[in-house]
This record gives structure tokens, C-alpha cells and sequence, in this order.
């Protein structure tokens, strides 16, 4: 396994704090054309980040090659003799003759092509805070930010669309939007609906009450393009409410609910612990004998009716043993791992993040094949 540099993973609950970093970071980043002759060095000196290591993978189109530098090794040497065999190839040199390499901190976070709009995280941080009065009516806040390598993660909540769950003075959906941005090009400007739910801290993102709001680093005016994107999201912020409504409507039944999630494939594989768990119980499945078939269902739907218990924080457990509120519900369940995620790391816990909108917005979908 190559040695890396060690891959920046921080949060900002301050606003100032967060101008100040990516004005700090920017004057730490440039740009290198003709990276071949010097990727040399930075292999050397172990000067690249993981993300950074993928994306000259990634670049010179062996994406696969950067799983097996990732793997555990005694040989360190050679992996990196092994990286610049491929790197001072023909094929390769091709490549990056056109390509520029992004360095931060003297450090490789990134590879961008000839098309790619350099727009540096602190200016989309000023863009955005000079201009978000004038973008939107919808009261929004700074609510926090994460930067993992150089994507950078803001989000902001309204308190014009705060509401209380189905009457619950104590349990309060906030709704927002959550803008990203990457100064390396490996995400694309966004604008997504974003939910907070006060009385367990949780934060989710929802994609599909919206269309694909995205600004990819290529053109001029690329601040204005994403102003329109997030004029979209904000137009559809009242829908928020219903979608949560919805889900908080749906009972959850012990044993039944878990079979017709189980049955219909839904997307409830979150949590790193549910991917390593192994395959859960599946109708297409061919067992044994019809014992192995109904023991592996069995054991399944157990599985999934406990997740708020197992995986879920205090309040989950609250939700799911009958303390805060009597039934069990679908929005109760999916928050679940949204409250197991603040126990992640923060690049995992975006992801799992989204992943629970993704299953938020499933159920919604599929809600008759649970309902009946």
C-alpha cells in the first residue's frame, strides 16, 4: 500500500471560520500543466492524498489500478515503482499531456482537464454569502459545513419552513438546501433540499423532490448558472413537509413492514455495518432447503425491525421502545441512521446522509407495496 498524505476532514459550525479556511487553502493551491515530469517527486515524497491518488487513476484510465495500490502490502517501494511504470508509459503521457495537476499545501488532491473552470472553494463561500440575501425570501441560516479533501459541503436551514411534526411542539423539521462544490472537479456545483430535525440533531438530504440541480466546472458565469439551480430548490421547499408527513404516516409494523422491504429490494444498505453485515435475505434467492430459506428470512426481518435499537442513538431508541411515542413509524425508522450517522466519520456521514433520502424517497414511491 502507498504511503499518502493524510486526507483534511473538517467541520465548520461558524461561518467566519469557514471564509478564513478557504482563503487560507487558496493561497496554498495551484495548478501544474504538464504533470508527467513532475509525478515523479510527488511519488517519492509521498505528497498526495487518497482522493488525489484516485484521480490520477482514475485520469490515466485505469480506475482499477488504484484498488490495488490501496491494498495492504509489505512492499511500500513497490507499489511506487509499479505507479510509475504506468504513469511514464506512452499511453499515459498522452493523457496528461492535456490534463493539469491540482496541488494543495504541496500536496496532489485532484486532476482536471483542459475544460475544467477553476472556481476556488473560498469564492463560491463569498459567492454565496454575499449573494444569498438576494437569491432567495425563504429566511434561510448558515446551519455548517464539511470540506473532505476540497469538496466543500454548505448548509443552510429556513426558519420561514420550520414546522412541527404532525403537531409536536418538541420535534421540528427545519427545512433547507445543502450546496456543494469541489475545487478539483470531482463534484459538480449543486443545490439539494436538505431536512434538520431539531429533537435528534439529524440532517438528510432529499434529490428527487427537485430536478437534477447541477453546474458542472466548464463555461463562464458559473455563480449565476447556480443562483437558477437554487431558485429551483427553493421553489419546491414548501413540498418538504408533505414528503415528511408521508412517511411519518406510515406505520411500521414489526415483522410485516421489515418482509415487504426485504421482498421489493428496498435501498436500506446505509450503514458501513449493513454492507459488511453480508447478503440479506433475498426472494430470488436459491436455498438448500426450505429451513435455510425461512431462517435466513427470518433472521433478516429481525435484523431490520431492530436497526433503530442497534444502530439508532438515544432517540431512536426512545421512538422504537414506545417511551417518546406510541407507534413506530417509516420516518422514524429511516431517521435512524441519520442519528447513527453523527457517530461516523464526516466524509461517511455525508454519504449516509444522502443514502437515507435515497431511501426516504423509495418508501415514497413504493408506498403501496407497503401498505398492502
Amino acid at each position: 500500500m502507498l504511503t499518502l498524505a493524510p486526507t483534511e476532514q473538517i467541520q465548520f459550525k461558524d461561518i467566519n471560520a469557514l471564509v478564513s479556511y478557504t482563503e487560507d487553502m487558496a493561497r496554498k493551491t495551484y495548478y501544474w500543466d504538464e504533470p508527467q515530469g513532475k509525478l515523479n517527486n510527488i511519488i517519492r515524497n509521498n505528497s498526495m492524498t487518497e482522493k488525489g491518488l484516485q484521480a490520477l487513476c482514475n485520469t490515466i484510465g485505469c480506475p482499477s489500478l488504484f484498488k490495488a495500490l490501496m491494498m495492504e502490502t509489505n512492499y511500500p517501494e513497490a507499489s511506487k515503482e509499479y505507479l510509475r511504470s504506468i504513469i511514464f508509459s506512452k499511453q499515459a503521457e498522452k493523457i496528461l499531456d492535456s490534463k493539469f495537476v491540482v496541488m494543495q499545501d504541496d500536496k496532489l488532491i485532484g486532476m482536471v482537464g483542459s475544460r475544467y473552470k477553476p472556481y476556488p472553494n473560498n469564492k463560491f463561500v463569498n459567492d454565496i454569502t454575499d449573494n444569498l440575501s438576494q437569491i432567495n425570501s425563504e429566511g434561510f441560516k448558515f446551519h455548517g459545513a464539511t470540506i473532505i479533501n476540497s469538496k466543500l459541503s454548505m448548509k443552510f436551514a429556513s426558519e420561514k419552513h420550520t414546522f412541527d411534526l404532525k403537531g409536536d411542539v418538541n420535534d421540528k423539521i427545519m427545512p433547507g438546501i445543502a450546496l456543494k462544490t469541489s475545487q478539483t472537479g470531482d463534484t459538480a456545483l449543486s443545490s439539494e433540499q436538505w431536512v434538520f430535525r431539531t429533537l435528534c440533531t439529524n440532517g438528510m438530504k432529499i434529490k428527487d423532490l427537485v430536478s437534477q440541480n447541477v453546474v458542472y466546472h466548464v463555461g463562464d458565469n458559473l455563480f449565476d448558472k447556480l443562483k437558477n439551480q437554487i431558485s429551483s430548490s427553493n421553489s419546491s421547499l414548501h413540498s418538504i413537509q408533505e414528503r415528511i408527513e408521508d412517511l411519518f404516516d406510515i406505520d411500521y409494523i414489526q415483522s410485516s413492514t421489515s418482509a415487504k422491504l426485504l421482498a421489493n429490494n428496498a435501498p436500506f444498505k446505509i450503514l458501513p455495518e449493513l454492507r459488511k453485515r453480508g447478503q440479506f435475505w433475498n426472494s430470488k434467492k436459491k436455498y438448500k432447503t426450505s429451513k435455510d430459506y425461512e431462517d435466513h428470512r427470518q433472521n433478516s426481518i429481525n435484523y431490520l425491525d431492530n436497526i433503530p435499537i442497534k444502530h439508532g442513538g438515544k432517540v431512536s431508541a426512545q421512538m422504537w421502545l414506545g417511551t417518546y411515542r406510541k407507534r413506530k413509524s417509516m420516518f422514524d425508522w429511516v431517521e435512524s441512521f441519520t442519528e447513527a450517522a453523527q457517530t461516523y466519520p464526516l466524509e461517511v456521514k455525508n454519504k449516509i446522509e444522502e443514502d437515507a433520502g435515497i431511501l426516504s424517497n423509495w418508501i415514497a414511491d413504493n408506498k403501496y407495496k407497503i401498505l398492502n
